[in-house]
């Protein structure tokens, strides 16, 4: 398996080095048969930028998306909660809290139960409403969120002080995030016994 090294990791679109941790994303498996020679760079990464830019993307999202519903449908320790337009949310009873996967941007986000109400909620707000808490902290991460004039929204994630992640959650997107949030918050409160109060304006 493929480990990320700070400014010596190529990226597997244009080669060119890595600088940091919050620009890599890792690309997920998909079959062979959609594509022998893009199946070979499954788990390499990539810049996030060339990413967005690339001319298969969307071929090589909705192969993943796909195999990854497949291959985890009859998977005991990963239970499917959510599957739309590209993003996937886990419940991985193991670790006791959702993963969400959202293979067109190429994220990856673990929420705890303990912290899904909350989670689902300060993000529901920053895509619904101008006026959002544009810092908040879930556990020990310090999350940040910054909407362009574009109306697309930035999340920089720190942890320990140093930037754990950074991602763009594009405008077209932020309608399949509202929905996949709202399904964390419902299915996490029940699980913890919590009454959700979540806006439903805005889509």
């Amino acid at each position: 398996m493929p480990f990320f090294i700070q400014n010596v990791t190529k990226c597997a679109i244009c080669n060119q080095v890595i600088d940091n941790c919050y620009d890599a994303a890792q690309l997920p498996y998909i079959h062979p048969k959609v594509s022998s020679s893009l199946a070979q760079l499954a788990r390499r990464f990539v810049h996030r930028s060339c990413w967005r830019e690339w001319k298969d993307v969307n071929l090589f999202s909705t192969a993943a998306f796909n195999l990854a519903k497949q291959v985890n449908s009859h998977d005991t320790a990963l239970q499917i909660e959510f599957a739309s337009d590209g993003l996937i949310v886990f419940w991985v009873a193991a670790m006791n809290s959702y993963r969400l996967h959202d293979f067109k941007l190429l994220v990856t986000i673990d929420i705890p139960v303990s912290e899904a109400f909350r989670m689902g909620n300060h993000i529901v707000s920053a895509f619904l409403k101008k006026d959002f808490p544009s810092i908040f902290l879930i556990g020990d991460c310090i999350w940040k969120a910054r909407r362009d004039d574009s109306g697309n929204l930035e999340f920089t994630i720190k942890e320990g002080g140093q930037i754990a992640d950074k991602f763009i959650v594009s405008i077209d997107r932020q309608s399949c995030w509202v929905n996949a949030m709202k399904e964390i918050i419902a299915q996490g409160t029940q699980k913890v016994g919590e009454i959700p109060t979540v806006s439903t304006s805005g889509y």
